[in-house]
């Protein structure tokens, strides 16, 4: 499988989506994906299964060292204390003591950059997340200068949907200033 290396990570371009999969089906279906090969799992605090994506890791027989979690913090909890709190509760849902990849999970035109960012960097020399970043793309520029040259990763998503085509990356993100 074809990987991007981004932070000093290798993450494996293609992984599975997990939004709108909730409790036993999205378990059963990380299972499986697991089980076929899939080595990058992606989810979010506000698609409400990291439990389950928790429990499907927990009892798959790949080595973690093998297995890229990709979680997102949700643009309503973007203040410090809560960026730590939101990323404490991830990773007691995944059963994890550190996350490969954590990300802004769409971007809002009224976020703190630098605030955020700074956050993000302390739970990066942490070792507590391995890479950060912004998913579903910020206006050019955005990234505050501080973070520097391998600090963040912008993570521009496609989705395939195997009924509906491809939705363009970063598409309810435009307009943001």
């Amino acid at each position: 499988m074809e990987h991007l290396q981004t932070q000093g990570i290798s993450l494996p371009r293609l992984g599975l989506g997990t939004f709108r999969m909730q409790g036993d089906a999205c378990r059963a279906a990380v299972e499986s994906a697991l089980g076929l090969g899939y080595r990058h799992i992606d989810t979010a605090e506000m698609y409400g299964n990291e439990e389950a994506i928790g429990e499907a890791i927990a009892t798959s027989k790949v080595a973690r060292k093998d297995l890229h979690v990709t979680t997102k913090v949700w643009n309503e909890n973007l203040a410090p204390d809560a960026i730590r709190k939101s990323f404490d509760a991830s990773l007691k849902k995944l059963r994890l003591d550190q996350v490969n990849l954590y990300l802004v999970h769409w971007p809002s035109k009224n976020m703190n950059l630098p605030a955020i960012f700074e956050t993000l960097m302390k739970l990066q020399q942490e070792g507590r997340t391995r890479a950060i970043g912004v998913a579903d793309r910020l206006q050019p520029g955005r990234i505050p200068r501080n973070a520097g040259p391998d600090a963040a990763a912008e993570i521009s998503r496609g989705e395939i949907d195997p009924a509906g085509g491809v939705l363009p990356a970063g598409a309810g993100a435009r307009g943001l200033g």
